[in-house]
């Protein structure tokens, strides 16, 4: 920046001074060469300037490149007459006249080597003030993930995060037509004036093109463009990228706008834009990366199309890595290839990378028949054989891409498609040259090969799978914060985006941990609230709030970035195929303290980006928020409205294939229900178990009201699972409430599903079991009238209002015991006849205490239940519990006082087990492992082995307890396994494919099995069975003998008196029943 004046004159800010003898890169050549001083004369500053006579002639020596020339003529006294300015290659401008104290300005560009020459020619004199000099080069970042242009002249404003793009910029990106108009749009859209660049109704048969290059990184990017032509309209304006047409038939009247967005693929590493038309113009445009590319570095068709008839080609070069530590989302876009021959179907499919030519196939995409030679670009396909778009991709992990000349069974192959060069690319590579000779894709298995494979073949095959990437850690969600063009007039206004949402499509619950929001201020007015909503369904009454951060006091003009919430807030849980969606409030969460939004927007159409608008024009119109529910509306509600508000909300996102925390990302049922690996791997008859059914999402039912609020979905109940205190596996479930005020219930209970008793089977029963532990840290005395662990529904058939059904529910309670280290367990039975639906319990409450429960403390429980369908007194509710450390189990009835089932009617029943509680405004942690459930007791047992090792446990089954042989080393049968462990595992590991069953191998003469009962209640049989050979049993036949031990148990003595032999080898085995047929 030059300044021309006397020695000493002042400069403006950032610009050098030229006078008198100054020498080096700036020369100045004339006649009678004058240079003023700025000076006072009266109320007048006269600036500086420099003057001559005739011709005259300034030399800047400058680098390389295309540059901008800003100069200012005139002198405050003396004017400047006829004066042409030139360079040695054209006319700038001709015959200027500039009056004493007037400034006439000079823009032009000019690319030279390494210096401006500008020539001054006037038969009178001439005057300069400045020269601006402006490089327009641009020179991008190739890492960067957006690019953000504003097209205008170089000196007009540009806008806040956007980089100027004139008719001189060149580098990076350029003009390739040379008839660009630049200039400022007269009409203030944005709080500043909107420059733009057009052609407009040239005639005389120049085509109104112009071509833009952007050198860009390959990949997806999303082209968001807003057309413009100042006071022009714009008429029958087109776009192209790289060739292929994006946009048509765009119009707007004159000093308007038009704004559009489209996904453009680069693959050559430049993005080439023409734009075309009657007249067209554009004033911004943003560049982001949507979706990297695994392929070649070019799609231009190949040179060779193979000769065989199937092929099955996977790129194992261009990969994906997963490099970080947490799990990676990456969805499949779209598939690209250049066909050499058609009409022959084309599958694309991706695998994972186990090892060097070891892969499975993880998604198959869409089967084509429907393109054309050449090119082509298709969706990766929502017909995805059994495969997703997406796959969770683990730390470490790799994955390739492939495709198959036929459909993914293999069939219909009749020719080769894509077209490839020689070289190159490592590829593994399956076929033949007949039809049948193909290979096939199947998700979950490896591909399944064709006639013949080669491993190491180098072919360039001209296909691509385009795709995105999430990492399970930070992402955010809305538009650029940058200023807009218009600020709301209402004073209230709560803003919720539907365009720009977060959907999970994964088959896994996602968790969703708001984390920051970010929000431009245009003005500082109201204090602003973010929230995040989850979408339930058509309308805003499914528009639920299940987040609302800190109200925002204090901000700042311009960008502002502020954390979410200051204090712990659970995750936000999203089943697969879930919704959010983000927004704001321009007031406190319940309305109060609207003023006019400090947020700007621009208007767009409701296609291009959608929001719910709700408030008015004065503070008390302002909608409401409240937690779990849907908002309030204010005054006034526009459900589609087309605004694009200036703010964004960044989260954390951890997925899990069940309910796992942010540690346990990828964990089996198996791992989670089966605390001792192999436990009940094997389950008998009828077993009914989570281990073979698995944990599913609409198992948890969730619920967290406040007063007159309804049951909202998602709360500060939750479940999930966590490897922090397993009962003796690595993983246990977690449910957790946090602390909060209110009326109402909260509750997160997993259903163990429903059931039903057959009304022709008086014999029917149920058990179930787990084991608890209660957090010391985490659990405060329960305050609230109900604290229920587990709860067993049972009821008669209900047709509708006024049935009069007998319903009962069983539950375990909690209450406040003296010693804070314990909670007492209660067991607790509501039942009555039912009048009025739904149920209102009318008969007696009965409540037992079962035993006071220490914290931090593993416990085992059986529950089991049977309807007396006849009133006989055949009915009951047991409950046995233990710690976890102790081999024994106590036996208590669970309801003591009163009847246990009832007459008449198809009888149903429903067992859940979790948290489910009235507020009292405390934290609770409870930790639930080793769940099940089966019609017998056995089934449901729960027991731990201390002495075996991993191997033996593998090979177990639980067993009933009995108390093992007084000598724990004996070996009977000389097989090197201790009788003690074949009478724990039940049966003879030594002897091959035997039916695991209780045996014991004694070689007393009396053959005498003697065990401590596991249970006081009436109602067991026991027998004793003998076999040499472990194939065929006899019973022993008799009543037991029962002794009382001095603690009060029972000990029962089975004993054999046969005519075997010492000598021979007996087997004896324990069976025991309930007492009715099962």
């Amino acid at each position: 920046m030059l300044d021309f004046g006397a020695a000493g004159s002042a400069v403006s800010s950032g610009h050098h001074l030229v006078t008198s003898g100054v020498t080096g890169s700036v020369e100045v050549i004339g006649n009678n060469l004058t240079f003023g001083e700025n000076v006072q004369s009266g109320d007048l500053l006269k600036r500086d300037w420099m003057s001559g006579d005739g011709n005259g002639r300034i030399v800047i020596r400058v680098p390389h490149g295309v540059w901008t020339v800003n100069m200012t003529l005139g002198n405050d006294d003396n004017s400047n007459n006829g004066v042409d300015v030139t360079t040695p290659d054209y006319m700038v401008r001709s015959n200027l006249y500039v009056v004493a104290g007037a400034n006439v300005q000079v823009l032009f560009t000019d690319l030279q080597e390494d210096e401006i020459i500008i020539n001054l020619e006037t038969e009178d004199s001439w005057s300069i003030r400045s020269i601006e000099l402006s490089n327009g080069q641009i020179a991008i970042d190739p890492g960067a993930s957006s690019y953000s242009y504003d097209f205008g002249r170089i000196k007009n404003p540009v806008e806040s995060g956007f980089v100027g793009i004139s008719g001189n910029s060149w580098g990076d990106v350029f003009w390739s037509t040379p008839v660009i108009t630049v200039q400022d749009y007269i009409t203030p859209l944005r709080g500043v004036s909107v420059d733009v660049a057009y052609n407009g109704l040239y005639t005389g048969g120049i085509a109104n093109i112009g071509m833009l290059s952007h050198k860009l990184p390959n990949g997806v990017w999303n082209l968001d463009m807003t057309a413009c032509a100042a006071h022009f309209a714009v008429v029958d304006m087109a776009v192209y990228a790289e060739g292929n047409l994006i946009r048509s038939g765009i119009n707007t009247a004159a000093e308007s706008t038009y704004r559009f967005n489209e996904d453009v693929t680069v693959t050559d590493g430049v993005l080439n834009l023409e734009f075309q038309g009657t007249a067209w113009g554009v004033a911004f445009m943003r560049l982001t990366k949507v979706a990297d590319v695994i392929g070649p570095d070019s799609l231009d068709s190949g040179a060779t199309v193979d000769d065989w008839r199937s092929n099955l080609v996977i790129n194992e070069t261009d990969s994906i890595t997963n490099f970080g530590l947490r799990p990676m989302l990456v969805n499949f876009d779209r598939f690209r290839f250049n066909a050499g021959k058609v009409e022959v179907p084309l599958t694309p499919f991706v695998v994972k990378v186990n090892a060097d030519n070891d892969f499975t196939v993880v998604a198959v995409g869409e089967t084509r028949t429907d393109y054309s030679l050449g090119y082509n670009a298709y969706p990766f396909g929502v017909d995805l054989h059994g495969g997703g778009h997406s796959v969770l991709l683990a730390s470490g992990d790799t994955l390739a891409f492939g495709f198959l000349d036929a459909n993914a069974g293999g069939a219909d192959s009749t020719d080769s498609v894509v077209s490839f060069d020689l070289g190159g690319k490592e590829i593994y590579y399956s076929g033949g040259l007949a039809s049948d000779d193909s290979g096939s894709v199947v998700v979950g298995q490896a591909p399944i090969l064709g006639l013949n494979t080669i491993t190491n073949l180098q072919r360039d095959y001209k296909f691509a799978i385009d795709y995105s990437t999430a990492s399970l850690g930070s992402q955010s969600i809305g538009l650029a914060v940058t200023n807009r063009a218009e600020l709301g007039s209402w004073k209230s206004s709560l803003v919720i985006d539907k365009t720009n949402r977060y959907i999970n499509n994964t088959e896994h619950t996602s968790y969703v941990h708001p984390k920051s929001f970010s929000f431009y201020a245009a003005q500082i007015t109201s204090p602003v609230t973010p929230i995040v909503i989850k979408i339930e369904g058509w309308g805003i009454e499914n528009y639920k709030v299940v987040a609302i951060g800190d109200t925002i006091e204090s901000y700042q003009l311009g960008e502002n970035t502020v954390q979410f919430s200051s204090s712990p807030m659970p995750p936000v849980v999203v089943e697969p195929d879930g919704v959010l969606a983000f927004g704001f409030i321009n007031a406190h969460p319940d309305g109060s303290g609207a003023t006019p939004c400090p947020i700007p927007f621009d208007t767009v159409s409701e296609t291009e980006n959608a929001v719910i608008h709700s408030g008015g024009p004065w503070a008390l119109h302002s909608a409401k928020l409240a937690l779990w529910a849907a908002f309030v509306p204010g005054d006034t509600t526009y459900a589609n409205q087309g605004r694009a508000y200036s703010f964004k909300t960044y989260f954390d996102v951890t997925s899990a294939q069940l309910f796992a925390d942010a540690e346990d990302a990828n964990i089996s049922v198996d791992e989670v229900l089966v605390g001792s690996p192999g436990q009940l791997a094997q389950p008998v008859p009828n077993y009914d178990t989570l281990v073979s059914k698995g944990i599913r999402p609409r198992n948890i039912v969730r619920e967290n009201a406040h007063a007159n609020d309804g049951p909202p979905p998602y709360s500060t109940a939750s479940c999930r699972v966590t490897s922090d205190h397993p009962r003796q596996g690595n993983h246990a479930l977690l449910f957790e409430i946090l602390a909060m005020p209110g009326e109402g219930k909260q509750r997160c209970e997993f259903k163990l599903g429903s059931f039903d008793w057959d009304i022709d089977d008086p014999t029917s029963g149920y058990y179930h079991a787990f084991s608890f532990r209660f957090d010391s840290q985490f659990f405060g005395n329960p305050g609230s009238r109900f604290f229920t662990l587990n709860q067993i529904t049972q009821s008669a058939a209900l047709t509708g209002p006024g049935y009069d059904g007998f319903h009962q529910v069983n539950k375990l309670q909690l209450r406040t015991s003296t010693d804070p280290s314990r909670v007492k367990l209660i067991s607790q039975t509501l039942y009555g006849n039912s009048v009025d639906y739904p149920f209102s319990y009318q008969g007696q409450e009965n409540t037992y205490e079962v035993a006071e429960i220490e914290k931090d403390v593993w416990y085992d429980i059986i529950i089991g239940s049977r309807y007396d369908l006849n009133g006989d007194g055949g009915g009951f509710l047991n409950i046995w519990l233990k710690k976890a450390s102790e081999t024994e189990y106590t036996a208590f009835n669970g309801a003591p006082n009163g009847r246990v089932g009832f007459v008449g009617g198809s009888q149903v029943g429903g067992k859940s087990l979790g948290v489910y509680k009235g507020f009292d405004n405390q934290r609770y942690r409870i930790y639930y492992d080793e769940i099940r459930q089966g019609p017998l007791f056995s089934d449901v047992d729960i027991r731990q082995y201390p002495n075996l090792s991993e191997q033996v446990i593998l090979t177990s089954e639980g067993v009933i307890a009995i108390a093992p042989p007084s000598d724990l080393s004996m070996d009977s049968d000389n097989d090197s396994l201790p009788d003690f462990l074949e009478y724990a595992l039940g049966y003879d590991v030594c002897v091959p494919n035997l039916s695991p069953s209780y045996v014991l191998i004694n070689a007393d003469d009396s053959r005498h099995l003697v065990f401590r009962e596991a249970s006081l209640m009436p109602g067991f049989d026991y027998d004793l069975e003998y076999s040499t050979n472990l194939i065929d049993w006899d019973s022993v036949g008799g009543a037991p003998a029962v002794m009382l031990n001095p603690d009060g148990s029972e000990e029962v003595v089975l004993r054999m008196n046969s005519d075997v032999t010492s000598a021979e080898k007996v087997f004896m085995r324990l069976s025991v029943s309930h007492g009715f047929e099962l």
